[in-house]
């Protein structure tokens, strides 16, 4: 068997750096190599198009591994308890595996908790506790249900210091007093969220800075014994994977320079909302299954998927489809057969030493100012969250960023009501507000896309203008396309709109541009394609409407709002 293998590869001798990039070289026939395959991240990292075990300058991470597969989790919010019970079992029933429960900082008495837990088997299913108003009642009931069973520590009580012990003071929230030192409880887990982060703009390396250097604030201060990580996983695949191992990676340096004893920590990942959208809504079930996926060969110890639709009806349905997301990429797709997965996959190893380098310069910035709360009450980390935050709605403005369903490929038939609108950050919150903006309006445009030339371009730059417009909702009118500019000009005439798009080929723009100029007026006239194409002689003639692949689709599409025209 070792000599057939032997022979099979021989077959295949090793190709030197120097060989591969003289052959992209002649592929690319002239064309600049950095403009064309070297790509610039959110993070300012440089991606190339392969990479090979020599990129990896500081070599192979030893990251630390998790033993156990992760485990599914439903959050329920806790408003009214026997309603919460309903539901926790019902997401039980359906294959979730721990359930989160949102106390939305409320308190709740004995017989109350007694109701909300009913018949949840808290050894088998972790009850993670969130928002907890005073933790004391709860506490004291954790303590009477594990007594004599079992406790792993993964039921647990999670807090960020707002309950504990300071200077011999116990602290309050909202007013309450609190009757308890969560850090000396058995049922608690200091939590560590940087999904705020996330969804708020932060890129990776800003994510893990922030959530690191808040970690060894509090190490500074208190001597920490469980720990929950939560991180906030987009679709940028490779660099939520690589984040997460970073934070493996780093999580461990910390606690060794910190000589943690008697410590255990967990992470938890959580779909983003910042990337979601209102509009065509079932598109974010792909997006959950690409941070599903990423999440899980990054190495999460638990994971939380929200529905797909949580942002509009928030169905039950929603909720068993973001659980099955994770069965099926459990049973069928088998990634929890394999500890690492993503280990040896040289560009996944390029970037989680890159995060562990730039991640952690962050950390000593941090530390330099003082530390996590100094920053923090500098405004550092605001600043830094917002510039991150401009830039993703530039990009996708622009469409560097897809997102489809919104920004590109709209559901033409897809309505934005009142009450969807909502003031949350979102990358998609702009485009749902221009959105429900022509909805609405009894005078909003209609685009006439006159087509002529060749039959390949002039379709194709068709189907990119009716999937520009119809990102804010605009109607269009489609024809066959015409071979002739005297056609061309007459359907016009025949197809009275507010607007008239010219879809040709490039080599009609220098005869049909002025003409159609001259026979409807250049302020009603747009022209699909870039204004440096242009010949000189539709350049002298200052067309002000331009549509292209890069140009920004909001600031565009804003011009023909009612409101702007009118004006």
């Amino acid at each position: 068997m070792k000599n057939t293998r032997k022979q099979l590869f021989s077959e295949f001798p090793p190709i030197s750096t120097e060989t591969w990039e003289q052959l992209i070289i002649k592929d690319l026939k002239g064309a600049d190599y950095k403009r064309k395959l070297i790509s610039v991240s959110e993070e300012g990292i440089q991606t190339k198009p392969y990479y090979r075990l020599e990129d990896l300058t500081d070599g192979i991470r030893n990251i630390p591994k998790k033993h156990q597969p992760w485990l599914a989790v439903c959050v329920v919010n806790v408003t009214d308890v026997k309603k919460a019970n309903k539901m926790a079992l019902e997401n039980l029933q359906n294959g979730a595996q721990a359930i989160q429960f949102d106390f939305n900082h409320k308190s709740f008495t004995s017989s109350e908790l007694d109701t909300l837990f009913e018949g949840i088997l808290m050894e088998i299913a972790p009850i993670f506790c969130t928002h907890v108003g005073d933790p004391s009642t709860l506490n004291e009931w954790l303590q009477h249900y594990f007594s004599g069973k079992a406790h792993d520590g993964s039921t647990c009580i999670c807090y960020d210091g707002q309950w504990s012990m300071v200077n011999g003071q116990r602290s309050t929230v909202n007013g309450q007093q609190s009757t308890v030192n969560l850090e000396d409880s058995t049922y608690s887990c200091f939590e560590f969220d940087s999904k705020i982060y996330a969804d708020s703009g932060a890129n990776a390396i800003q994510q893990l800075g922030f959530l690191l250097a808040k970690f060894i604030d509090t190490l500074n201060e208190k001597n920490l014994r469980k720990v929950r990580f939560v991180v906030g996983t987009g679709t940028n695949y490779f660099t939520e994977i690589a984040k997460i191992r970073a934070l493996r990676y780093l999580t461990h340096r910390v606690i060794t320079f910190f000589k943690c004893t008697d410590f255990s920590y967990n992470i938890v990942a959580e779909s983003t909302t910042i990337n979601k959208s209102k509009l065509d809504h079932h598109t974010n079930m792909l997006r959950n299954t690409t941070e599903a996926m990423a999440s899980i060969i990054g190495g999460v110890d638990f994971l939380l998927i929200h529905p797909h639709d949580a942002l509009t009806e928030n169905t039950s349905s929603g909720n068993r489809l973001a659980v099955n997301i994770q069965h099926m990429l459990h049973h069928e797709s088998h990634l929890s057969k394999v500890s690492d997965i993503a280990q040896g996959s040289w560009y996944i190893e390029y970037l989680t030493n890159q995060l562990i380098e730039k991640s952690w310069d962050l950390v000593m910035d941090i530390e330099a100012k003082g530390g996590f709360a100094k920053a923090k009450e500098e405004g550092f980390i605001d600043a830094q969250v917002q510039s991150s935050f401009e830039l993703l709605k530039r990009k996708a403005a622009e469409r560097t960023i897809s997102m489809i369903g919104v920004n590109k490929f709209p559901n033409a038939n897809d309505n934005i009501t009142a009450e969807l609108l909502s003031t949350e950050e979102r990358l998609a919150t702009t485009f749902e507000e221009l959105r429900k903006e022509v909805q609405t309006s009894s005078s909003a445009p209609a685009f006439y896309l006159l087509s002529g030339g060749h039959l390949a371009m002039r379709k194709a730059r068709v189907n990119f203008a009716v999937n520009f417009f119809q990102v804010a909702g605009y109607k269009t009118i489609e024809d066959d396309g015409f071979d002739t500019l005297a056609s061309a000009i007459a359907s016009v005439s025949q197809n009275p709109t507010d607007f008239v798009v010219i879809c040709t080929d490039n080599e009609s723009w220098e005869t049909w541009i002025p003409a159609l100029a001259k026979e409807i007026g250049v302020d009603r006239l747009i022209i699909a394609g870039h204004p440096k194409l242009m010949p000189e002689v539709v350049k002298e003639i200052n067309i002000p409407h331009y549509i292209y692949e890069g140009c920004n689709i909001l600031d565009t599409l804003k011009r023909w709002l009612p409101s702007n025209l009118r004006g």
